[in-house]
């Protein structure tokens, strides 16, 4: 990818940023509405899933953002290819264009997210200045992330339903990852130990609310994971797109 793709990409994401945002009443405020919702519903019935869960409410409002941003980044990426279409078809834009605007859309949205994040710790009484350390883990959550753009627009070109069947498997993944309950790491089969969500979570947690520093060899698996997942879904990407002007 170049540099005048990649800056292409960021301009076409504030435009589409500010589309968004622009002649709505309540603005950015509706993007964060689900997550804040959820984030006061689970917190009200912390007595029945958050019990022994320190710090529960940092604990909480973090894994609904991770999991958020995770969610409505990749759910624009799988049908950007089709929804513009008559741009890739008739100006001969390079497709990957649209993958990467979706992307930088997702990351614009998610500041404000982070903005929610240092409301709570600030409310609760945790140290701002930890929240810094958010951005290490971020620079290998964001690959991995724009991988899964890169692998769910290549699908939703063949197949017309990937809204819908990624919003399910999105919803069982929300309940499978420890985002308002204890991971469960007692159980015979472990399915926290493969899942990526899992680990960007608990790196977060650790670092913002429990000070602690992770498992480094952890967490370079994980950011070698991530980049090279991000190669794979690139180069997918790269090996479809000569047959997308034929399926769109």
């Amino acid at each position: 990818m170049n540099r005048q793709l990649i800056e292409s990409a960021v301009i076409i994401a504030r435009s589409l940023f500010k589309l968004r945002v622009e002649g709505s009443y309540l603005g950015i405020l509706w993007y964060l509405l689900e997550p804040l919702t959820l984030f006061a519903i689970l917190l009200t019935i912390r007595g029945i899933i958050g019990s022994g869960i320190e710090h529960y409410p940092a604990y909480l409002i973090i894994g609904l953002i991770l999991f958020n941003f995770f969610r409505k980044t990749t759910q624009a990426a799988a049908n950007c290819i089709n929804a513009n279409s008559n741009l890739i078809t008739g100006l001969n834009t390079r497709p990957e264009l649209f993958v990467l605007a979706s992307f930088g859309m997702g990351v614009f949205i998610h500041a404000f997210e982070v903005i929610v994040i240092a409301g709570v710790l600030y409310f609760t009484g945790l140290p701002l200045i930890y929240l810094a350390l958010y951005g290490f883990v971020f620079l290998i959550f964001a690959p991995f992330v724009l991988a899964a753009c890169f692998f769910l627009a290549s699908i939703g070109v063949y197949v017309n339903d990937i809204d819908n069947l990624w919003a399910v498997l999105t919803r069982l993944l929300w309940f499978a990852t420890p985002i308002f309950y204890k991971p469960m790491l007692d159980l015979p089969f472990n399915f926290n130990a493969i899942n990526p969500l899992y680990h960007f979570i608990t790196f977060a947690r650790d670092m913002v609310i429990y000070h602690r520093t992770p498992n480094m060899v952890n967490f370079l698996c994980v950011a070698i994971f991530s980049v090279v997942i991000l190669l794979l879904g690139y180069a997918l990407f790269r090996r479809l797109e000569v047959h997308f002007a034929e399926r769109i």
